[in-house]
């Protein structure tokens, strides 16, 4: 292994959906992903498609935006993006646009499937994270909708 791989190890093991994996399992992981560098303006993911992959965001600066036009959300390196659609199915909730020169990992789903299906232990730390990102999720829509009702 090389220093390159290694640090993409350390950062895989800091995002929030893949948190306490160890290092042989954050190995199998980066042997899954391609790097992939997007231009200022370049539209990533598009609202409603199909989840076939998900990134995170190594260097550069992202932004979500919803169907009707609207910016939700800044994304900052370190960040994962399309990690839900790529583990739940569901399609993507909003379109995702380069702000700035970006350099990301790409993990495509069927590649992420083969790998949690071959590893229990793996999947189930996953999974685990990823019930515990929607839960937060949730609760900070509920918090949105009764902060918008008052």
């Amino acid at each position: 292994m090389n220093r390159a791989q290694h640090q993409l190890m350390t950062i895989l093991q800091k995002i929030n959906v893949f948190h306490g994996l160890d290092l042989g399992e954050a190995e199998r992981l980066v042997s899954i992903c391609k790097s992939v560098m997007f231009e200022p303006d370049t539209q990533i993911f598009k609202a409603g498609d199909l989840s076939e992959s998900m990134l995170v965001l190594i260097t550069g600066k992202l932004k979500a935006v919803s169907r009707t036009g609207q910016d939700l959300a800044e994304i900052l390196p370190g960040s994962s993006i399309g990690e839900m659609g790529v583990f739940t199915g569901h399609r993507r909730s909003a379109t995702i646009v380069a702000v700035e020169k970006s350099l990301a990992l790409s993990m495509e789903k069927r590649n992420m499937d083969a790998l949690l299906k071959e590893d229990a232990g793996m999947r189930v730390s996953i999974l685990a994270n990823v019930v515990d990102l929607l839960a937060d999720r949730l609760a900070e829509a509920n918090k949105q909708i009764d902060e918008l009702r008052k």
